[in-house]
């Protein structure tokens, strides 16, 4: 008996044949050729059989908010849009190994376009060390194209959109954090955060925007081994700009926001050298009347000589 097919469409570009397993091996096993799945899809939409609901997207979406922001910010990073018309394959991800990451990403998408994405985790198999994936994914071949509207997201050549470069400050800080929830680490042991990637124009219109409002940053070449490809880092080390990224763009995800803290708390312990040098004055008068060198006074004080000698000339004038 030949068995009957049934499609259930799903995701709204996407189907999955339910089939009679028993049946298709009976096929096989008498050599009768079987419809492909682009085949029965072709036979479906000319007789009817199948449909494809369209999502169409609000034209509120077309508007760069903070939440867009935020979502094109990701997809120059970690996130993912795969855009086939041939084989129509639409649909924007990202795979993750913090939670409330993949939920931002998702809840923009949500915000933005009206839309539910999907949601999954990916255990690792039994006695691999790996960690639990989380993954958001939509299908909508409306929501790549809207997104890709705005350029390029290949990890090797995307760049800044025009739309944010000329955005609004808040617009600017949710892009640059959800690239630096993508690609941006906490280093507690050099007190810095550090922007890695394959794309140095990237990274410099990154360092660009970050310029905009007070923040310093070095842009180095990260040295690679064999065949792979050159790595360039950015990273913010100075005290006052790390100050001004947590207070105007920080992370989305947990863990990097507590080795954020705690490098911020680092620095509190410590005093700035001008700060320092305010508490030290009157010790270094009280020395230099005393009759110790400008030498003296540095080792005893833990300065450079430079310092000692310029603050005592000052006060001398």
């Amino acid at each position: 008996m030949t068995p009957h097919l049934f499609f259930l469409f799903c995701d709204r570009t996407r189907f999955h044949p339910l089939v009679d397993t028993s049946g298709i091996q009976a096929l096989k096993k008498n050599h009768v050729n079987l419809r492909s799945k682009s085949e029965a899809l072709k036979i479906g939409f000319k007789f009817g059989r199948v449909k494809i609901r369209k999502h169409e997207i609000p034209n509120s979406s077309k508007k760069l908010t903070p939440q867009k922001g935020y979502l094109l910010g990701v997809i120059c990073g970690d996130g993912y849009i795969d855009f086939d018309e041939k084989r129509r394959r639409f649909q924007v991800s990202l795979q993750t190994i913090d939670k409330e990451f993949a939920r931002e990403f998702g809840n923009s998408i949500k915000h933005i376009y009206r839309i539910n994405p999907s949601f999954s985790v990916t255990k690792p198999p039994k006695g691999k060390n790996w960690s639990v994936k989380y993954q958001m994914r939509v299908c909508s071949k409306n929501v790549c194209l809207d997104i890709l509207n705005y350029g390029g997201f290949k990890t090797g050549n995307w760049k800044v959109p025009f739309e944010i470069k000329k955005s609004n400050s808040i617009c600017k800080f949710k892009f640059l954090q959800g690239f630096y929830d993508s690609e941006g680490d906490v280093d507690e042991k050099y007190n810095r955060v550090g922007l890695t990637s394959i794309n140095l124009t990237g990274l410099q219109e990154i360092q660009s925007i970050l310029n905009e409002f007070g923040i310093r940053s070095s842009l180095l070449e990260q040295k690679t081994y064999g065949n792979r490809k050159h790595k360039f880092v950015l990273r913010i080390q100075d005290r006052r700009s790390i100050e001004i990224f947590n207070r105007k763009i920080n992370f989305m995800i947990k863990r990097k926001q507590k080795a954020l803290r705690g490098v911020l708390k680092k620095y509190k312990l410590y005093k700035t050298l001008k700060e320092k040098i305010t508490e030290l004055k009157p010790k270094m008068i009280e020395l230099r009347s005393k009759g110790y060198s400008y030498e003296d006074i540095s080792k005893e004080l833990n300065l450079s000589i430079a310092t000692v000698w310029r603050h005592l000339k000052e006060e001398n004038n």
